[in-house]
C-alpha cells in the first residue's frame, strides 16, 4: 500500500502557538546544489524568520566548513552530486547526533525515498516547487522541539 506524502505531520497541532523568531544560537544549513534554488530559499527563510541561514551547493564542503550544532535545522535536497541528501542525512544523525525531526527533506522526486527516510526517523518532506510559507511553519515547529 502506498502512503501519501504530507508536507508535514504536527501543523495541526502548532498553529496559533508559533513564536516568529528561532532561538538565538539556531542555524538552518540548506544543502542545496541548485545555487538560485539555494540562495531563494536562504533568502525567504531569513526574511521571514530573522535568524541566521547558511546556504550550501556542496554537501562537501558543508560537512567539511559547517559549524553543525544539534539544535541546528537543516533542509537537505535528495538529488546531489558526490553525496546524496540520504547519505548526508545518515551521517547527519550517525555521526552528529542530530535529531531526525530537525531535518527537512526536499525533492522532486520524494516518493521514491519516502520510505527509506521514515525509516530513520525523518519526519518533514517538501516536494519541489517547495510552498516557503509552509517550510517557514515547518520550521517553527521543528524550533519547539
Amino acid at each position: 500500500m502506498r502512503k501519501e506524502i504530507h508536507y508535514f505531520k504536527k501543523f495541526s497541532e502548532i498553529t496559533g502557538t508559533l513564536t516568529t523568531s528561532l532561538r538565538e544560537n539556531n542555524v538552518i544549513h540548506v544543502i542545496e546544489d541548485t545555487e538560485c534554488i539555494a540562495d531563494l530559499t536562504a533568502e525567504l527563510i531569513k526574511e521571514r524568520l530573522e535568524c541566521g541561514v547558511v546556504a550550501y551547493t556542496h554537501p562537501e564542503k558543508f560537512l567539511n566548513f559547517a559549524r553543525i550544532q544539534k539544535t541546528d535545522i537543516f533542509i537537505i535536497d535528495i538529488m546531489m552530486p558526490k553525496i546524496d541528501g540520504v547519505e548526508l542525512t545518515k551521517k547527519l544523525i550517525n555521526d552528529y547526533g542530530i535529531d531526525p525531526v530537525r531535518i527537512v527533506i526536499t525533492s522532486g522526486i520524494l516518493e521514491i525515498y519516502h520510505e527509506e527516510f521514515e525509516q530513520i526517523g525523518v519526519e518533514w518532506f517538501f516536494p519541489k516547487p517547495i510552498s516557503y510559507r509552509k517550510l517557514v511553519d515547518v520550521i517553527k515547529t521543528i524550533q519547539l522541539v
